[in-house]
């Protein structure tokens, strides 16, 4: 299964190429889905050879090889990057990012030298910035990882794929040593290095989700360890380079903590170091026409399946009459944002009785947030990915066949009900059947001291 997957990465990334733009997203979509059903059909087989010596070197050279391939060509379908390489640049010569709209450089109202130098550099970069107007919506940490990429190759997509490819080494790192300490099944790994979004949406798309999954998956990992303290300045850089982490907090503060002191110093560096990280990007929060983290969080809405059903009731009472004076997209948002709260409210107050019960949570803390959230983009299941490979769920598996549907949805909007419904329905139907199973087993023992 691994060389099949391999072909699929090869057919991800020379899809443009291949095919003419009448049969392109077709094209994608059906080969896309087709190695999400192979990585499922992959974990069943090998599941039958865990016990072989070679299984580990296996998933890791044919995951690297799944990669790889995708530097030869530039990246598609997507057009972030160009985002990313701008926002490097500027980064990498002292300039902040966040005083600084790519639609200003275009029109010529920024009269700074070096600044022009630079959009005479960039290319066509600057001019394929999509939402230019917008200032940047990513924190100081992934500037930090852009103009990273930018010193490796300026403008260049392959800069950003090699620190892309160096931070999912340092996940798949992370993931061994908790499939060894943990004695989980090593074919685990293969849902998180074998899986075809991973290898889409961060290579043929040069996208960056890996860096904030890198410092969650970390950050839980330590928090197995003596250095529970660290691990809240660990989740906090990850919060600086996206901010869902934050829905693992309280787990990280939570765990293995013996008094309330112990958690109130944990809390207290976890919201010093976030606040530090995230000042410079949430100061640029204002006008929506201008701010880009503003717009994001009051506009945009694409591929949704929970947050859809919720705004088109908002929408339906609003029509009808049955409830005036109010904005249906606010209030949709109002609507999920408390539920989400309300979830991360309650893991300040379950038991985390095992490792095992971390890690469940772990997952589901991601998981309920792309289930939830206005946009379900496919790059933002990366964020569930390595927890995945460490607690799997069934239900949220599906997805790494059905969110390959995506691409169709703007020309045939059914497909998202054949995208989200399975998912929900095997979550709802999990829920009824669900026994009285121990709640604090861990996947393969209690092999953890607390």
């Amino acid at each position: 299964m691994g060389f099949v997957l391999i072909g699929v990465s090869v057919a991800l990334s020379r899809a443009f190429v291949w095919f003419d733009e009448s049969t392109r997203l077709v094209a994608l979509t059906l080969i896309y889905m087709f190695g999400g059903i192979a990585l499922l059909a992959s974990l069943v087989v090998l599941r039958r050879t865990s016990g072989s010596k070679w299984l580990l070197a296996w998933i890791i050279a044919a995951g690297l090889v799944m990669r790889l391939v995708c530097f030869t060509q530039p990246p598609r379908f997507e057009d972030d990057y160009h985002r990313f390489l701008w926002d490097g640049a500027v980064t990498a010569h002292g300039i902040n990012p966040y005083g600084l709209r790519p639609a200003d450089v275009t029109s010529g109202r920024v009269s700074e030298e070096r600044v022009k130098r630079l959009a005479m550099d960039a290319g066509p970069t600057l001019a394929k910035i999509n939402h230019p107007h917008l200032s940047t919506i990513y924190p100081p940490v992934a500037q930090g990882f852009f103009a990273a990429a930018y010193f490796i190759e300026p403008f260049g997509a392959n800069g950003l794929r090699a620190m892309i490819l160096l931070v999912e080494l340092a996940i798949l790192a992370v993931l061994v040593w908790m499939h060894r300490r943990m004695s989980l099944p090593v074919h685990w790994l293969a849902i998180y290095w074998w899986c075809p979004i991973a290898v889409k949406e961060l290579y043929v798309a040069a996208h960056m989700d890996a860096l904030p999954a890198f410092f969650a998956i970390a950050a839980v990992a330590m928090v197995l360890t003596r250095y529970k303290k660290l691990a809240a300045v660990v989740l906090a850089l990850g919060v600086g380079a996206k901010l869902w982490p934050l829905v693992i907090a309280p787990l990280v503060i939570r765990y293995g903590a013996k008094t309330y002191r112990e958690m109130a110093i944990r809390t207290a560096i976890f919201a010093a170091v976030s606040a530090v990280l995230c000042w410079p990007m949430l100061a640029t929060a204002g006008d929506t026409s201008t701010s880009g983290p503003s717009a994001y969080a009051s506009q945009w809405i694409n591929n949704a399946g929970f947050f859809t059903v919720i705004h088109a009731g908002m929408n339906k009472l609003y029509e009808s009459g049955v409830v005036g004076g109010f904005n249906p997209n606010d209030w949709a948002r109002r609507t999920s944002g408390i539920i989400i709260m309300a979830g991360v409210i309650a893991l300040c107050f379950v038991r985390l009785t095992s490792p095992g019960r971390l890690l469940r949570l772990a997952m589901w803390a991601p998981a309920g947030l792309f289930l939830l959230i206005p946009t379900q983009f496919p790059w933002y299941f990366v964020w569930c990915l390595p927890m995945l490979a460490v607690a799997p769920s069934p239900a949220i598996l599906l997805y790494v066949a059905l969110l390959p549907l995506y691409h169709l949805q703007y020309e045939y909007p059914w497909v998202l009900w054949v995208e989200h419904a399975p998912v929900w329905l095997m979550l709802l139907v999990g829920a009824f059947l669900r026994t009285g199973r121990e709640s604090g087993e861990t996947p393969a023992g209690e092999t953890i001291d607390r």
